[in-house]
């Protein structure tokens, strides 16, 4: 794979991870808005939804109370009435079922005015105890369909047989009515076949000293109750009910008898004096009821389906959940573009690096040019002198007529190896001044040390620097050989001239590979003066050197930057026993076969 190939795949891997976190912040930020404002959100609106239904609950109690409370008022007013005006004296003796008659005639006078000055009463009626008489005596007053008040006259035999049965559901009016001396009671909604209707009826038991003489009352049809009850709901599919001041019974005209008694059974268990509100399970679904109790002890109960009453928030959320997403989509547009900026000025100041890397490495290699040719110019003298003195012998046995084959073909055999020997010089000098990069493959290490020492060769001989490596067994790694051959170059370049400035008789260079855990350890120590530890960082800055008045400070650096950068090892500089140590770490690749030199 080409070096191009390799850093446009990086890039591209690089900005994919960029663009994955600019998604992954914008949906982080826009859970946390939605989270933050749709609880809040959620919170406030269904706070105003519970509050909304308890109020609406209030509100009507308070106006079918206004109503009852009418009823209750008139009924009082009746049984006070009735009180102040029977005498139990006057009532006793052989006549006093006519006696009772007479008293509860004149009481039905005031029925009929009080019936024609109320609009909320369908009748109203006072009815004695039979005991105090052979037959029941009764006063009764209706309103019929044209608003026109009429007496009801009721069989006499009909009605005792009424008053045997205390069970009877028309008759709770008066039985529930006997049994609560102090106070009203309202019944629930009965047929009463006296009037041939549908009706609720409040009545009040008549005590005077001690003794029950009847009970006085009103009823309201049932057709006004289930209009008041029905106009209550808050939602399509929701209901109301009233109650009585024991939650035994719900009077709705939109609910069955289960449901009824499930929502009765509901209101017994969490129903609190005042209003309040709460949520109950029945048939399989949800709901929530708003409840306010009334002064007669009575309540009124709006229920809706839990998931109708609550959708406002649920609506409110999902446009939260819309909002943040929107906000978090912006956000990853704004953040794109204002990445593409940073995106191509790093792109940018990738090459222009690049580039400068590649020009500081010429400049390191060009700063070795002329002690390299100096080397070759030396190790090609001897040669060519070499070649001269067999030139001046074939000319010396031509003239003493010594000169045959033989002669000529060993002559040109020793002239053939001569030249082998410094084309191979050349091309040691001329792999080293390949240009920087090309195609990464796996190559050598030991050959590669071997390269770069034959640079410099002739140099080392000249300034008596011994090389010792005594491991030599094939290491192959990953990369780029010629930037490896010119990084080992510039190490073993910086050994050679610590050495030389030890000026120590006892000059050496120790090269040592192994393999250890897929990772190849190189190491060059020398026995130089070695690197001050506060030193030892510096060394691999471009432009420094310990060299005064020479170097240019860009071996190491170059080094540093091949291995690290190009071939993804690490470099650094240890101490050692007599000198510095430059340690090499690189990966191992060991799917190749390797063979002993």
């Amino acid at each position: 794979m080409s070096r191009t190939l390799q850093e446009k795949i990086k890039r591209y891997n690089k900005q994919t991870r960029t663009y994955i976190l600019i998604l992954l912040f914008s949906l982080c930020v826009t859970a946390v808005i939605a989270i933050v404002i749709g609880n809040e959100t959620d919170e406030y609106l269904t706070d105003e939804i519970n509050q909304k239904i308890i109020n609406n609950a209030e509100n009507n109690a308070n106006k079918i109370e206004k109503k009852l409370n009418h009823m209750t008022g008139l009924v009082d007013a009746i049984v006070a009435n009735v009180v102040s005006d029977y005498d139990p004296h006057e009532m006793a003796g052989s006549a006093k079922d006519e006696k009772v008659r007479e008293f509860v005639d004149r009481e039905g006078i005031l029925l009929e005015n009080c019936l024609k000055k109320t609009v909320y009463a369908h009748s109203l009626y006072i009815v004695m105890n039979p005991d105090l008489t052979e037959y029941p005596v009764e006063t009764w007053f209706k309103r019929d369909e044209k608003g026109n008040i009429q007496e009801l006259f009721v069989d006499p035999g009909k009605k005792k047989t009424d008053f045997a049965n205390e069970e009877s559901e028309s008759m709770q009016y008066y039985f529930k009515a006997r049994d609560k001396k102090d106070v009203g009671v309202w019944t629930g909604i009965y047929y009463d076949d006296d009037i041939n209707e549908n009706v609720m009826s409040y009545s009040r038991a008549i005590y005077i000293n001690g003794q029950f003489v009847g009970v006085a009352g009103a009823d309201i049809l049932a057709t006004e109750t289930d209009y008041l009850i029905r106009h209550i709901k808050l939602y399509k599919n929701g209901t109301a009910a009233m109650f009585d001041a024991e939650y035994a019974y719900a009077i709705s005209p939109e609910m069955d008898e289960e449901s009824s008694e499930a929502l009765s059974e509901a209101m017994k268990q969490k129903a609190k004096n005042g209003s309040g509100l709460f949520t109950y399970t029945a048939q399989g679904r949800s709901y929530v009821v708003g409840y306010a109790r009334m002064d007669n002890g009575g309540a009124v109960a709006i229920v809706q389906p839990e998931a109708e009453a609550y959708a406002p928030a649920s609506n409110a959320m999902a446009i939260v959940l819309s909002i943040a997403s929107m906000v978090g989509m912006l956000i990853f547009i704004f953040m794109y573009i204002y990445m593409q900026h940073f995106i191509k000025r790093e792109e940018f100041l990738e090459r222009e690096n690049r580039q400068k890397d590649i020009l500081l490495a010429y400049e390191s290699r060009r700063a070795r040019v002329g002690e390299m040719v100096g080397n070759v110019a030396h190790q090609w003298k001897q040669p060519l002198h070499t070649i001269n003195l067999i030139l001046a012998n074939l000319i010396d046995s031509y003239r003493y007529d010594e000169f045959d084959e033989e002669t000529l073909q060993n002559s040109v055999r020793k002239v053939k190896d001569i030249t082998a020997k410094m084309s191979e010089t050349i091309s040691d000098f001329s792999s080293f001044m390949k240009p920087v990069g090309g195609t990464t493959l796996d190559f050598n290490l030991v050959e590669c040390i071997d390269a770069a020492l034959a640079l410099m060769e002739e140099d080392l001989a000249k300034n008596r620097v011994e090389v010792i490596m005594k491991d030599r067994e094939e290491v192959f790694v990953h990369g780029l050989p010629n930037e490896m051959r010119h990084a080992l170059f510039n190490v073993l370049d910086n050994a050679r001239d610590s050495v030389v400035e030890s000026r120590k008789s006892n000059r050496s260079i120790r090269i040592n590979i192994e393999c250890k855990e897929g990772d190849v350890y190189l190491r060059v120590a020398d026995n130089g003066a070695g690197v001050p530890e506060y030193l030892k960082d510096k060394v691999f800055e471009p432009y420094f050197t310990t060299k005064t008045g020479e170097g240019t400070g860009l071996g190491l650096y170059i080094a540093k930057n091949v291995i690290e950068t190009r071939m993804g090892g690490k470099i650094s500089l240890e101490d050692a026993a007599d000198g510095a140590c430059c340690l090499i770490i690189l990966k191992e690749q060991t799917n190749i076969i390797h063979k002993s030199r």
